[in-house]
């Protein structure tokens, strides 16, 4: 016992190194190789595995989406993803303006309400294309929606809804409904305000012009899935069934889009006088026989050879051959034979 008694010079000099700091430094520095800092309000719980595996997704989303965004508005539309990061709950309502779009839905056996939100320019812009209208560039400012606008939007949710459930099919069968559509960011509460989420931004580009779509998951989301998400890598062969799929579902896309397609008979020159003088029963003499090729133009280009006919009672045209030629296929605008633009 008399041994473990320190003598008042051995106390004195630990007193000193205490003061002086000396002590404890190796301590200490393997103290803080060994400590990580952790935030409380600001949990970062999506692993890097379940970040590869959303990462396809959100790829695969970004492909179906600008298909569906091209059947809209009938032009060449690009979306891409320019940020993903994890945030609170509360930082995602407070960086939403006031108004924006925000679809709420769930996604079974996913767990709680996902979030997907457009900025207002892009619903106006989707809603006017919608209905008919071409003008894409004077949107206006944003307006109230009125019922008309309400279902229309929600049918377009559902769309969208439709390309979330494809994108996810690689990981997980899922069931996407549709829950409720607000413009008020601050009126959804379902989570807390420090719940993590992953926050996902896409840019669209539309004729040089961009607008931007926003994904909120939240954790609580995919935690009961966390070990379909924790693969290494996500790699899959589609098979031959699979590949059709997508072969439909691209198809499906294509078939709704509207083009333009003219078949012109001839052309002839006219000097205004006679065009006004023109009545009814009067003949024209064109420089072609009935029987003789027609040209047929989808949006202002060249691209098929014809002949007129009838199917049934109703008047058809009957393709004949395709110009292959890049310069045609390339700049296939309406041309004279000398080379200058034409008339109809």
């Amino acid at each position: 016992m008399g041994g473990n008694v320190l003598s008042q010079e051995e106390i004195d000099k630990l007193l000193k190194i205490m003061e002086s700091g000396e002590s404890g430094d190796h301590s200490k520095a393997t103290t803080k190789k060994n400590v990580k800092k952790y935030d409380f309000k600001r949990p970062q719980k999506f692993t890097k595995e379940h970040m590869k595996s959303l990462s396809i997704i959100h790829d695969n989303f970004t492909k179906y989406i600008s298909s569906y965004f091209v059947s809209v508005f009938g032009i060449q539309v690009k979306v891409e993803i320019i940020s993903t990061e994890q945030i609170t709950f509360h930082e995602f309502i407070f960086s939403m303006p006031n108004p924006t779009t925000i679809i709420s839905f769930q996604m079974k056996p996913l767990l709680g309400n996902i979030y997907l939100s457009l900025e207002s320019s892009l619903s106006i812009l989707l809603l006017n294309s919608l209905l008919g209208s071409n003008d894409r560039k004077n949107i206006g400012a944003f307006r109230e929606f009125s019922d008309i606008d309400k279902k229309i939007l929600t049918q377009v949710s559902n769309e969208i809804l439709n390309i979330v459930k494809g994108s996810w099919e690689d990981i997980i069968s899922v069931s996407p409904q549709f829950i409720n559509l607000e413009t008020n960011p601050s009126t959804i509460q379902s989570l807390g305000p420090n719940e993590p989420i992953l926050f996902v931004t896409f840019k669209i580009d539309i004729e040089g012009n961009a607008y931007f779509m926003n994904i909120c998951l939240p954790y609580i989301s995919i935690e009961k899935i966390g070990d379909k998400l924790n693969k290494d890598y996500l790699v899959k062969t589609n098979t031959p069934e699979e590949a059709e799929i997508v072969k439909d579902l691209i198809r499906k896309e294509l078939n709704s889009v509207k083009i333009e397609l003219e078949a012109v008979l001839d052309r002839k020159m006219i000097n205004v006088q006679d065009f006004l003088s023109l009545q009814t029963n009067d003949i024209i003499i064109l420089n072609k026989k009935f029987n003789s090729p027609i040209e047929i133009y989808i949006e202002e280009r060249l691209v098929f050879n014809g002949v007129l006919g009838l199917v049934g009672e109703n008047k058809g045209i009957k393709i004949l051959d395709i110009y292959y030629s890049e310069e045609v296929m390339k700049n296939g605008e309406r041309q004279s034979t000398d080379g200058s633009e034409s008339t109809q």
